[in-house]
């Protein structure tokens, strides 16, 4: 038996989701397969709780995931470990991606998928230095996370997070998820969703943590209708949604019945131009009509849009928020156009020398790290904050108020205060951007 320490780092820019966030399930996946193995396994979320962790000893190996925006924490966590001589490996969309930097700091790197290989690597069977996990073809041999794994998390989270599948068709040319899940939808089991669901006695708010929930439509219907036979009823449900799923009858109307849905939509632009140049399969035209159906069934809506396309320029940021406002998007997301490790526009961007930083705890969508082609990189953070602050403004709020809309009227000013708060923590990288050339050389 291992004594296996499972590690979720935390962003130093971590913005805790107003909804809440629930813990990684691939890490807690990892952590069922080897518990049911026969191995003593702890899991450390940093959203969560935090470890002093150079006072840990009694530790045989330390299996830590990561991201861009949390890698620089993963590795100065491993660190600790490495240089103890206690086995430590790394794994996540960012080191698969990155092997040789990951490297310098553990002594495994996993690429992929681990589920197929991570006893195999703990049992000491696969000793290679980089390990390639691939992608699990049956979803239905991987185990259902467990949350009493998770030390700190309450009886009675606040937010469950769960995956029904893997994989997504669409090519968006700044995503990291089809490069790494790949463009063939595989799908988990429904009876395998119910059983994690049915758990709890009562589940307050559910994120289905899928690249794009019903892309397989009679699995999203049969799921729904089976959360419904079952009497799995979250008071609060988000979903990430393509516009094509957005626009079926049959789910959203289920969605009405089975809980308070709220779908987060990728909308990016409203300009053509823009979304072409995303590879987004969607026109304008399309956008408005499926913020319409999705108003019909009284859904909420989060969409999405990324500013720093090629196509953009300064005058981009107040037309979105004019946008949002006038298509009534329940609440918006904004985020700078981000070349992540892996995906196409990080390829086309190095070709053409335009990024300015590797600093990694900077790509979390919420800082610019390249220079876009009609604006400055300080111009797309102003406008960036500047969208954030249009569309919550006190006005808004005031407005709300007058039309009797109390609780919208709440939503706007709390979430208003909230981003001011978060903006404060990017105070520094404004003055950092005004250092800079006004474009590369």
């Amino acid at each position: 038996m291992k004594k296996i320490l499972l590690i979720a780092p935390m962003s130093p820019f971590y913005r805790p989701s107003i909804l809440g966030t629930a813990p990684l399930s691939g890490l807690l996946i990892l952590a069922t397969i080897l518990r049911d193995r026969g191995h003593s396994v702890r899991v450390i979320d940093e959203t969560i709780t935090n470890l002093d962790y150079t006072k840990i000893e009694d530790v045989d190996i330390v299996l830590i995931t990561a991201m861009s925006a949390t890698v620089k924490r993963a590795y100065k966590i491993a660190d600790i470990f490495h240089n103890k001589g206690i086995a430590t490996i790394l794994g996540g969309i960012h080191v698969s991606f990155q092997p040789d930097e990951a490297l310098q700091h553990c002594s495994q790197v996993v690429l992929g998928e681990a589920e197929n290989v991570i006893i195999d690597i703990v049992e000491g069977r696969q000793n290679e230095r980089i390990v390639n996990g691939g992608r699990i073809a049956d979803l239905s041999t991987v185990p259902i996370p467990d949350y009493t794994l998770v030390e700190g998390l309450s009886k009675h989270p606040e937010i469950i997070g769960i995956s029904t599948s893997r994989g997504c068709p669409f090519a968006c040319t700044f995503c990291s998820l089809y490069p790494y899940f790949g463009r063939d939808l595989r799908l988990v089991p429904i009876n395998k969703v119910i059983a994690f669901l049915s758990q709890f006695k009562t589940i307050k708010k559910l994120s289905f943590h899928d690249a794009n929930f019903g892309m397989h439509e009679a699995t999203a219907v049969s799921l729904l209708q089976q959360m419904k036979e079952h009497g799995i009823s979250p008071r609060y449900s988000l979903v990430l949604q393509s516009i094509d799923v957005a626009n079926n009858d049959t789910i959203l109307k289920l969605m009405t019945e089975v809980s308070d849905f709220h779908l987060l939509i990728g909308f990016e632009s409203i300009r053509q131009e823009t979304l072409d140049f995303y590879h987004k399969k969607q026109t304008p035209e399309q956008i408005k009509k499926t913020i319409h159906k999705v108003h019909d069934y009284n859904i909420k809506i989060m969409g999405n849009f990324v500013f720093g396309a090629d196509t953009d320029d300064n005058t981009i940021f107040q037309k979105i928020v004019d946008f949002c406002q006038y298509a009534e998007i329940d609440f918006p997301g904004f985020d700078c156009l981000t070349p992540f490790v892996g995906t196409q526009l990080r390829t086309n961007l190095e070709t053409q020398h335009r990024i300015f930083t590797n600093d990694w705890d900077f790509y979390d969508m919420q800082h610019t790290v390249f220079y876009p082609k009609r604006m400055t990189p300080l111009e797309l953070q102003v406008g960036l904050i500047s969208a954030y602050e249009n569309f919550f403004s006190t006005k808004r709020s005031l407005t709300q108020l007058k039309r009797l809309q109390f609780f919208r009227s709440f939503e706007n000013f709390y979430s208003r205060n909230y981003f001011k708060k978060q903006q404060k923590l990017s105070e520094q990288y404004l003055d950092y951007l005004q250092q800079l050339p006004i474009s590369q050389k």
